[in-house]
Formats: structure tokens, C-alpha cells, sequence
């Protein structure tokens, strides 16, 4: 085993708590409506975030286009060595990702703000506590981008294309390998 026992458990921990407040957030942004005479069920995201007019293959073509696209330019960062580019790049996600978690809950304006100060506190007073919190609230504010889009079907068909560029990425190509050692020097 790789970590002792607690450490696996804090992780494991960290990893559920990360998939309840995920649904826990999407619960709170969806609008769930019921047609009274066919009981269609139509289920609405309540914010106003822009998403791409697109559906089912289209979107999951769209998401592994963006995927492709972002591997190929952060490829391309650690050729040329600009890790100021690397972290300005992740300092934007974490900020956006986890304002989009808080704008389920808080005005645009607020969450914006909230999110670049912890952005800020990730990246220039690092600690465990606001690392483990953003990681948790960052995969909810994907969540609430793409789980409008796609339907069941859909997100098991990225889900395994996912699964099989990341198998790739280790296993085979090993840029996967190259980027974590990249950011953690």
C-alpha cells in the first residue's frame, strides 16, 4: 500500500465528500418540473451560465475536442519550460470552477470574489485545509457545466473515452507522467 492507513482513509474521505456535495450542488441548481398531463419530467439548470448548443455525441465530441486541445497546449508549456503559464492556467480553472460551485448559492459577483480569494489562498498560502476545499468544490463547478448537457448514456460513453486516455496517457504515451512531474517541480 501506498499510504498508511489513515492517509488512505482521510483520502478515501475526501473522495466521497467530494461526490456528496457534488450532488448536493447540482440538487440545488437543477429545477425539476413535472407535466401534470403526461408526466414528462423536464429537469432545467437554474443558472445562467453559457453552454455550447449542443447535445448527446455533439457535446461529448465538444468536451473531448476541449480535452485534446488543452493536453496539446500544456504539452507545449512544458516543452518550452513556462511554468508562470502552467500555474496562471490553473490558478484561472481553480478560480472559475470553484465560482461556478459558489453561483449555485451566491450572486455572480460574490462567488467571482469569493473564488479569487481562495484561488489566491491555494496558490499563495498553501495549506490542507484550503487545498482539500477547493479540490472538493472544483469537481462540483465541472459538474454543474456539464451534467445539463448530457444525458445518461452520454456521460458513460466520456466517461470510458476518459478512462481510456488516461490508461494512454500513463501507461502508453506517458505524458500523463511527464505533466504530474512537471508540476510538482
Amino acid at each position: 500500500m501506498k499510504h498508511a492507513l489513515p492517509v488512505t482513509f482521510a483520502i478515501f474521505l475526501l473522495f466521497v465528500s467530494s461526490q456528496i456535495v457534488g450532488l448536493w450542488i447540482l440538487s440545488q441548481n437543477m429545477d425539476i418540473t413535472v407535466d401534470e398531463v403526461t408526466g414528462e419530467v423536464t429537469v432545467e439548470p437554474k443558472d445562467e451560465w453559457e453552454r455550447p448548443d449542443l447535445e448527446g455525441f455533439e457535446f461529448v465530441l465538444y468536451v473531448l475536442g476541449a480535452i485534446l486541445m488543452g493536453t496539446v497546449l500544456i504539452l507545449l508549456v512544458i516543452k518550452f519550460k513556462k511554468r508562470f503559464i502552467w500555474k496562471a492556467w490553473l490558478f484561472l480553472a481553480v478560480w472559475l470552477t470553484f465560482s461556478i460551485s459558489l453561483g449555485v448559492f451566491l450572486s455572480v459577483t460574490a462567488a467571482f470574489a469569493v473564488g479569487l480569494l481562495i484561488a489566491f489562498l491555494k496558490f499563495f498560502k498553501p495549506n490542507v485545509i484550503v487545498h482539500n476545499l477547493t479540490e472538493v468544490f472544483i469537481y462540483s463547478g465541472i459538474a454543474v457545466l456539464l451534467v445539463p448537457k448530457l444525458e445518461l448514456i452520454w456521460v458513460i460513453v466520456l466517461l470510458l473515452i476518459i478512462s481510456l486516455y488516461d490508461f494512454i496517457a500513463v501507461f502508453k504515451s506517458k505524458h500523463m507522467i511527464e505533466m504530474a512531474k512537471f508540476q510538482s517541480t
